[in-house]
């Protein structure tokens, strides 16, 4: 797998037996590893995942090439989750199925070239912040880490086109599942949104349902947060009104579209 190495300030910083690397001047904080470091001093001599293997595998002899191998790959994860590289995706064949897959390490970067495609398509149906920062995948990957939300996206045949995430509740106080965020390839017809929609509700409902109790799925809007396509989608979904704040912010009424769980 070929991957390139970005041009960024970096500073190493020891901290024990680990370093710490600053991003950009400190505005990523990268802590590793005796291993990650290795990697991360030997990466801009070669240009594939192969060839560095090859390479870690001469410096650490007795460790199992297999074992070397899932570390690797880890590291490199995480080295473009914080910007230090560029993984070039591998082509995936088109089998025609759609997946409603959690987000994670391995998929964080996806995740956040999709949501920053979706955001400059004014006829993306899209709800949620609109910095483009907070999407990129170090900060995805801190929201999860947090435990601060939990994010899924669709897949149809070899393309993402749709990603969702929902807040966590660590406390397990609550029983509503609230939805932070949605953002829709612009290609989706209103039917091809709502099944995919429909299905990446389900898949997080599923996973926190068999953890608490979950009685229902809200999403509050208020301004111009949801186009009236939106709107109707949710409606179509099962979605209804369960209240509206008047005045509740500078930019109007807060309405709350909930789906009670049967």
């Amino acid at each position: 797998m070929k991957y390139i190495v970005k041009e960024v300030s970096v500073k190493k910083i020891q901290k024990g037996e680990n370093t710490v690397i600053l991003v950009n001047g400190g505005d990523y904080q990268l802590v590793l590893n005796p291993t990650a470091l290795e990697v991360f001093d030997i990466i801009d001599k070669f240009s594939t995942t192969e060839q560095l293997l090859e390479q870690l595998c001469q410096i650490y002899g007795g460790v199992d090439k297999r074992v070397l191998e899932k570390d690797l790959n880890e590291i490199l994860r995480i080295f473009e989750i914080y910007g230090l590289i560029t993984i070039e995706k591998e082509e995936k064949e088109n089998d025609g199925v759609s997946k409603y897959i959690i987000s994670g390490d391995v998929n964080y970067q996806l995740i956040s070239d999709f949501v920053l495609k979706t955001l400059e398509c004014d006829e993306a149906v899209k709800f949620g912040q609109k910095s483009p920062e907070y999407y990129m995948p170090v900060f995805l990957r801190y929201r999860v880490m947090q435990n601060l939300e939990f994010g899924v996206y669709a897949e149809s045949g070899s393309k993402v086109v749709g990603y969702m995430s929902t807040s966590a509740n660590p406390a397990n106080s609550s029983k509503t599942l609230v939805i932070n965020d949605i953002f829709m390839d612009e290609s989706l017809s209103d039917d091809e949104i709502v099944r995919h929609l429909s299905g990446m509700i389900n898949r997080v409902f599923r996973i926190v349902a068999s953890t608490r109790a979950v009685s229902k799925i809200r999403l509050a809007t208020y301004g111009e947060m949801a186009t009236q396509r939106m709107i109707d989608i949710l409606l179509r979904i099962g979605f209804e009104v369960e209240g509206v704040l008047k005045d509740e912010t500078l930019l109007g009424d807060m309405t709350f579209y909930t789906y009670f769980v049967k």
